[in-house]
């Protein structure tokens, strides 16, 4: 089966698959990419990237929201903000059926006996914990778990770590009997039962189903937004034709009257949503300000209402006034102006500036005469000290470039750190083999080193 769904892959054509057995399938077959539901008025993404599966929407929640979807595949791998292992996923999603709708489709196999298989013990614990009765006795009767461990079972048999197997006769006698086990399992129950369970099924799904619960869930759902331009499903780069139409149709869902005969709660937060939403789109709508959010969404800053942006623009502003007094090279004004801007924002960029500030500042080389030689060195020394200790930590930040690696061996040569200079060119040259002046560099040190090692000797 899976043969055929994967011919689908990029062809954008939909597939009518229940939700569980299309990510079952998708699991067990090393699928990477991503699957789209697409249901009545709305999309969900589901990332396959093996062991770990993704979802924008909370994994418990997509049972009720993709249900009756119809499914298309893409190669496209990407990250949602909830996120588990495969098999794991797999149960959370089925833990938000409900437990009637899982006895309905495990009632017509109540005569049978389930046999779990050894694979299953290298599940997860959140898994197996519930299912011990039949890890323990391996073969149950399916008719004494349909009162208890309906989800459980379900997702065994689904991912193939159980099996369905006709009662020998000794079981059979038991199963006729309906007597109970040691173990703790329960009776035969009788056909009614899952009906009624079935009748309390439909009764929730026209409770979750109502407007209230539909306005509540589509709320929760824009309250994850990550950022201005996620909140209207579009990133820097989406025409803002694209975001105004995205933009009308949740106002057209948060208008005052869809919101008339809600719970007060609901309606005051439903209103904050839409006021909120407002005031973002107001930005986006502005020709200047959709540039400087665009460049800010470039640049990773996090920007999620119109307090962040005013912020971020001001502290945009700081940053060009310290880059021009750094260019007018008074870089002691720089350095301080950086650091409070680092301070204050901890942004990688603005630590790296606070770095070549306190490198290119030669104030401290130029002879004091107030100072003493010792005093100088002194202050020279603790100058090295501090530039390694920012280099370090734009290290533990991300990726160091190359023309600060040559300060850090600079600094670490001058605190006579030959060793670490050593170390740092050798990285230098595993970046770029044929740096001439790292190959120049080196020698020089390896040099020194051994003068010492000579030195120590005699």
């Amino acid at each position: 089966m899976w043969k055929k769904i994967s011919s689908l892959v990029n062809s954008g054509k939909k597939l009518k698959i229940s939700p569980e057995k299309l990510f079952s399938l998708a699991i067990a077959n090393s699928f990477k990419g991503s699957i789209v539901a697409h249901a009545n008025d709305s999309t969900a993404v589901i990332y396959f990237n093996l062991p770990d599966i993704s979802s924008d929407s909370a994994i418990e929640a997509l049972a009720f929201t993709i249900s009756t979807a119809l499914f298309s595949l893409n190669d496209t791998i990407g990250a949602g903000k909830f996120s588990d292992n495969g098999y794991l996923f797999l149960h959370k999603y089925i833990s938000g059926y409900p437990d009637a709708l899982i006895a309905s489709k495990l009632l017509p196999h109540r005569s049978k006996i389930l046999e779990v298989k050894k694979e299953a013990s290298s599940l997860q614990k959140e898994i197996t914990e519930p299912l011990k009765r039949c890890f323990e006795r391996q073969r149950v009767p399916v008719a004494e778990l349909l009162d208890t461990t309906v989800k459980g079972i379900y997702f065994l048999l689904l991912t193939g770590f159980a099996v369905l197997h006709d009662p020998t006769a000794s079981e059979q006698k038991k199963i006729d009997s309906g007597a109970t086990t040691s173990e703790g399992g329960v009776g035969i129950p009788q056909p009614k039962t899952a009906e009624e369970k079935l009748a309390e099924y439909h009764q929730h799904v026209k409770k979750t189903s109502s407007p209230e619960q539909r306005m509540k869930k589509y709320i929760t759902h824009l309250k994850h937004y990550r950022s201005v331009f996620d909140l209207f499903d579009s990133d820097a780069s989406t025409s803002r034709e694209n975001i105004k139409k995205k933009y009308m149709e949740i106002i057209k869902k948060l208008h005052p009257d869809q919101l008339s005969e809600l719970d007060p709660a609901l309606k005051k937060e439903a209103e904050d949503m839409l006021a909120l939403i407002n005031d973002i789109y107001l930005l986006i709508k502005d020709d200047e300000n959709y540039k400087l959010l665009q460049r800010f969404s470039l640049l990773q800053r996090r920007i999620m209402n119109k307090t962040d942006f005013e912020r971020e623009v001001e502290v945009d502003d700081m940053g060009m006034k310290a880059e021009a007094l750094y260019r007018l090279k008074e870089y002691p004004l720089a350095y301080k102006m950086f650091k409070g801007l680092y301070d204050e924002t901890n942004y990688p960029e603005y630590l790296e500036k606070m770095m070549w500030s306190l490198y290119r500042d030669e104030t401290l080389s130029r002879h004091d005469k107030t100072l003493s030689a010792h005093q100088r060195k002194e202050n020279l020394t603790k100058k090295y000290r501090e530039i390694l200790e920012l280099i370090e930590k734009m290290v533990l930040m991300g990726t160091t470039p190359i023309d600060v690696m040559f300060i850090e061996a600079e600094m670490a040569e001058n605190l006579g750190k030959l060793r670490v200079c050593r170390q740092i060119l050798k990285d230098i040259l595993l970046r770029d083999p044929h740096d001439f002046r790292a190959k120049g560099w080196l020698k020089k040190i390896i040099f020194y080193e051994a003068r010492e090692q000579k030195a120590k000797k005699k």
